[in-house]
This record gives C-alpha cells, sequence and structure tokens, in this order.
C-alpha cells in the first residue's frame, strides 16, 4: 500500500521537496548576503577604523591643567574648533570618544555635531 502510495504521489512529493530545499537555499543565501553587506558597507568600515584611532588616542598629561576638572568639555572644543577647521575626521575621532566617555548631555551634544558631519 505504501510503495503504491508513493509511486502515484512522487511527482507530488519531489516537487515539494525541491521546493522547500530552494526556498530554503534562497532565504539562507539572501540573509547572508545582506549580514556581508553591511559588515562590509563603507560606513561600517570607517566606524571600526575610527574605533581603532580612539583606542590609540591618549591625551597628553597636561590636558587636565589645560581643561581643568572637565577634559571632556575641552574635547568637545575641540572638536568643534576641528569642524569649524574643516578637519571632520579628527572631529569624529574625538566626538565618538565623547558618545563613549562623556556625560548624557555631552553625549547628546556629541551626536549632534555627528549628524551635522
Amino acid at each position: 500500500m505504501l510503495i503504491l502510495f508513493l509511486k502515484s504521489y512522487y511527482s507530488i512529493i519531489l516537487t515539494i521537496f525541491v521546493s522547500g530545499f530552494a526556498i530554503f537555499t534562497l532565504g539562507t543565501y539572501c540573509l547572508l548576503r545582506r549580514f556581508w553587506i553591511r559588515s562590509n558597507h563603507p560606513i561600517v568600515i570607517q566606524r571600526n577604523i575610527i574605533q581603532k584611532e580612539i583606542a590609540s588616542f591618549d591625551l597628553p598629561q597636561d590636558v587636565s591643567a589645560i581643561a581643568g576638572d572637565n577634559v571632556i568639555a575641552t574635547q568637545l572644543d575641540l572638536a568643534r574648533a576641528y569642524i569649524e577647521t574643516n578637519q571632520k575626521h579628527q572631529a569624529m575621532i574625538i566626538l565618538d570618544m565623547i558618545v563613549q566617555q562623556g556625560s548624557i548631555t555631552q553625549q547628546e551634544e556629541a551626536k549632534e555635531l555627528m549628524n551635522f558631519l
């Protein structure tokens, strides 16, 4: 009985299996392609470069003498100066550092300046 059933519906079963496999393969390809495109997007690559530069970015020891108690506020002023002199890359590095280390208001102001860039 089972053999008769399989012989009768062989083409339907095979079509369903092949269609399901094709849909699964296409879906997996689309998801992997989307992930690969996002990870290789120029903005993502630039952010990774900026984060590496921030990790290697050390403040001079005498900044506290210049900045007083609020080093982050001085860095925010420095970022504004970089933006005014059209040195956007340096400003972006400092703004990203402020977003990571500053207070909430400083982070918001840094994000606004980043959006401006």
